[in-house]
């Protein structure tokens, strides 16, 4: 077996040599196009229909509106672009460690324990890449400090009962406030109190107290009641009286006039014939108690003794 001329291998290897020197620009060229259509190759992207991206160049933001489709970018680190969910309505629960509540300290000095779910999504999206580090920690702290704020000027009472509505509208004003401060491109949709309640401790407290609250609230309502029906029923009654009132002197009033003007038109007619006005008076006076007396006849000469009268009056006997 014969080995290989080393004559032949430096001849092979020279041809190489002479023909990468005659022929190294295109070669060149070559690797430059291959290499700029990686790049066009590495620089499209897709960005989601939900989502949308923010493209940074060399560092600096300089779109947050890129929309859905396929665009083209520089690569990295060049051009970068950073994708998320505007429209997502994001959620995060504040409370304490191994899902405790949080302990708070209210205005009358009481501690209470809370728990706050808050609503919230990117508006301003430039802002939100560039505002924070982290703006989940951030939101943390902001609700956490409204909620100390907003319970410090409240009792526990108010918080317990009535206020709970008002904290939650409250909540969410602050906090909106704190965050447009910071710069932060979030909107606070809604603040809601999962939960609000006096420690383990001192619940079985709260509770005799908020018992005996209820128990008066309830007794007092039973008395307002009591006390309407019983207002109702007098109104009705003075008023029925009052009607009756009226309607018996609307009729005293008119007898009393149909009286006075029977009596002026009898003066006119004495004023006129005397004689006969008396004469009529006493016939109409007679008429009338006649009608109403029982006459009996009697024979003087029969001497009946008729005793009309009863033992403790005097006797009349017939002459």
């Amino acid at each position: 077996m014969t080995q290989p001329s080393p004559t032949l291998d430096i001849r092979l290897i020279q041809g190489t040599v002479r023909f990468f020197r005659k022929r190294w620009k295109i070669l060149l060229l070559l690797l430059i196009v291959l290499s700029a259509i990686l790049v066009l190759l590495r620089g499209f992207y897709t960005v989601p229909t939900n989502q949308t991206g923010a493209l940074f160049f060399m560092g600096r933001l300089v779109r947050d509106d890129v929309g859905s489709g396929i665009h083209f970018k520089l690569p990295r680190p060049i051009q970068n672009i950073e994708l998320t969910n505007t429209s997502e309505v994001r959620r995060m629960t504040l409370s304490g460690q191994e899902g405790r509540l949080v302990p708070k300290v209210t205005g009358d000095e009481n501690i209470i324990d809370v728990e706050i779910a808050l609503q919230y999504r990117i508006t301003d999206y430039a802002r939100f890449l560039i505002g924070a580090e982290d703006w989940t920690l951030l939101m943390r702290l902001t609700v956490d400090a409204a909620m100390s704020e907003l319970l410090a000027g409240m009792t526990v009472d108010e918080v317990l009962t009535t206020g709970k509505s008002q904290i939650q509208n409250d909540l969410r004003t602050l906090c909106q406030k704190h965050l447009d401060l910071y710069g932060s491109g979030l909107t606070v949709l809604a603040a809601t109190l999962v939960a609000v309640q006096p420690p383990s401790a001192a619940a079985r407290s709260f509770r005799a107290v908020a018992d005996g609250r209820s128990e008066k609230a309830k007794k007092v309502n039973l008395a307002k009641a009591a006390k309407s029906r019983a207002l109702s029923q007098a109104r009705g009654t003075a008023e029925r009286i009052l009607g009756e009132a009226e309607s018996e002197a609307e009729e005293r009033i008119k007898s009393a006039e149909g009286d006075a003007a029977r009596y002026l038109s009898i003066l006119e007619e004495y004023n006129q014939a005397k004689k006969i006005t008396k004469t009529n008076l006493f016939m109409d006076r007679m008429e009338e108690v006649l009608n109403r007396a029982q006459v009996i006849l009697l024979d003087p000469r029969d001497g009946v003794d008729l005793n009309l009268f009863t033992p403790r009056q005097s006797k009349i006997t017939t002459p």
